[in-house]
């Protein structure tokens, strides 16, 4: 059985996952510098910046289009 509480060694798949938390942990930190020299530079627009952070994860969802597809079909099925 693996990954018990008494269990040591190495797992990759934590490893990976810790790996993965800290990148995310860097990148919103760099992310939050280049906001605040942003809004230090062109002011505080709070309106515009809410816009452009949820318009550039649109195109993410292009990649999974076929499930999305399927799914508002049958959201939108009257039979649902």
């Amino acid at each position: 059985k693996k990954g018990g509480a008494g269990e040591q060694g190495f797992d990759p798949v934590m490893l990976f996952g810790v790996g993965l938390c800290s990148a995310s942990t860097l990148a919103m930190a760099c992310l939050g510098n280049c906001q605040e020299l942003v809004f230090r530079k062109y002011g505080k627009h709070y309106d515009e910046v809410l816009l452009y952070m949820h318009a550039a994860g649109l195109p993410l969802y292009l990649i999974d289009y076929s499930t999305l597809k399927e799914h508002m079909s049958f959201w939108l099925s009257p039979d649902a």
